[in-house]
């Protein structure tokens, strides 16, 4: 689903990608942007998740629960007369 932030989003993946790319090479413990990168990472995937639960899209008709027979017909099968 998208969503609001999304090009920010990706713009920061494509900054991680390839600093953790780098990190594989070079030494990265005292490297206050890739923490940074790490950082704005896990909060847009956080805010990305929320907003997904709170704008959830209905449920077409084909998949929505179906109700029973017997629970339309007041508990009667409709197979019985009466």
């Amino acid at each position: 689903m998208p969503t609001p932030w999304q090009r920010a989003y990706l713009a920061v993946y494509c900054g991680f990608a390839g600093t953790f790319a780098e990190s594989l090479i070079i030494d990265s413990d005292h490297w206050r942007h890739f923490f940074l990168l790490v950082g704005a990472l896990w909060g847009l995937m956080l805010a990305s998740r929320r907003y997904v639960a709170t704008t959830a899209a209905p449920q077409p008709a084909a998949l929505a629960p179906r109700r029973s027979a017997a629970l339309s017909t007041g508990g009667r099968s409709v197979a019985q007369p009466g």
